[in-house]
């Protein structure tokens, strides 16, 4: 089993829409200056980056150019002509050659990566002035980036929602081989705090010893911006797809997290929806019958009610595309009442989706996979034989 930690900084680069990031003829111009005690502020170097449509062993590629250089009349102080090129894949918006070729002073050096995503590699070389040329391969993650494509990612994110010193982070647990499906993990907490371990990590590693990939997310508070925590859920799903590509992807959710992940799989437009969704004593609705009242105003800052209430709530999104649901829950739940659950499957079978209930008799709130829970056994059984029907068995 492998486990990776990443760290994801919803820069929009890998998702974003191509015009976003990369245009065609568009020119960027800086011009660099010096400033010492002594010496006044003066333009002392140049950086020109160009974008265009090219192409690259047969594929239409953009390509982005950039070059650092002094000018010329600071030249006899210091020489410096950088310069740096990637090519990008259009569709993916992911870098599959990058080269620098670095003059500075004495000092030379150039390098190439060419990038095999399929094969989660790239292939470096790069030689220091006339020293022998140095070959390595390297293995590439979802969010590895050379940094002329960070830098363009980055001017497109959305600065409003960084927040100092916050990290979102998505810890993976692979099985040994090829995953038969990959899941996304929405702890619980009620947005006070995220399970990590025993509705994050129990989970994952339960999945993998079953062949499945799992990330558990450990998404942010929402402190009354609802989407901060919607949109770190919906990012990681993404991820998993995009690096378990051919094989069936879900989400889970616990408690709130259920929330999350019942928000994630019904949102979406129907073609980029997960494949499946396990719900654990699920928050399904912001209406008062079914609401988690704490949830409710950290994530809103308020009560909702009415139509705002159904407007916010899973619940009233369910269509015939949803993807099948498992939900488990305990009739003695104290803190979420387990009618949600019942509800969201009378939904899903009344739209023509799939539905699996699970109602113990005892278990309260928050039992995941403890070991102590009474029906564990039942629980797991029950689990195992879904996803074999709804993924198929190895």
């Amino acid at each position: 089993m492998k486990r990776i930690l990443i760290l994801f900084l919803l820069t929009g680069g890998i998702f974003s829409a191509a015009g976003q990031i990369y245009v065609p003829g568009e020119g960027l111009f800086y011009r660099v200056s010096y400033r010492a005690k002594l010496v006044p502020n003066t333009e002392v170097a140049t950086v020109v980056v160009r974008t265009s449509e090219v192409e690259l062993d047969g594929q239409t590629v953009y390509n982005v150019f950039g070059q650092g250089k002094t000018l010329a009349s600071f030249r006899w102080f210091f020489s410096l002509d950088d310069r740096y090129n990637i090519w990008v894949d259009t569709a993916t918006l992911r870098t599959v050659r990058f080269t620098s070729d670095i003059h500075e002073g004495g000092y030379t050096f150039r390098s190439r990566f060419d990038y095999d995503w399929p094969a989660r590699r790239v292939a470096t070389r790069w030689q220091r002035r006339t020293l022998p040329e140095n070959r390595k391969e390297v293995a590439l993650t979802d969010v590895s980036m050379d940094a002329v494509s960070l830098f363009f990612n980055m001017r497109s994110a959305d600065a409003a929602s960084f927040r100092v010193g916050e990290q979102r982070v998505l810890l993976l647990f692979e099985p040994d081989g090829v995953p038969r499906a990959a899941v996304a993990i929405c702890p619980g907490g009620g947005f006070g705090k995220v399970n990590t371990e025993h509705e994050g990590v129990a989970f994952a590693e339960w999945f993998v010893a079953h062949g499945i990939a799992a990330g558990v997310v450990k998404y942010r508070l929402p402190e009354g911006d609802p989407a901060l925590p919607q949109q770190d859920v919906e990012r990681a799903a993404e991820l998993l797809h995009n690096r378990f590509d051919g094989v069936k992807t879900g989400v889970l959710g616990a408690s709130i997290g259920g929330y999350l992940a019942a928000c994630a799989a019904l949102a979406q437009p129907a073609a980029r929806r997960p494949d499946f969704q396990l719900l654990f004593y699920p928050v399904v609705s912001m209406e008062e019958e079914f609401a988690h009242r704490p949830s409710m105003l950290r994530m809103f800052g308020r009560e909702l009610h009415g139509l705002e209430a159904k407007r916010r709530s899973p619940l009233y999104r369910i269509d015939r595309a949803a993807p099948p649901a498992f939900l488990a829950a305990a009739a003695d739940d104290g803190a979420v009442t387990p009618l949600g659950a019942c509800r969201y499957a009378e939904c899903l079978l009344a739209a023509g989706a799939g539905a699996a209930l699970h109602l113990y008799p005892s278990g309260g709130h928050g039992f995941g996979l403890r070991r102590e829970f009474a029906w564990r056994e039942a629980l797991v059984g029950e689990l195992r034989m879904w996803l074999d029907a709804t993924i198929g068995t190895v």
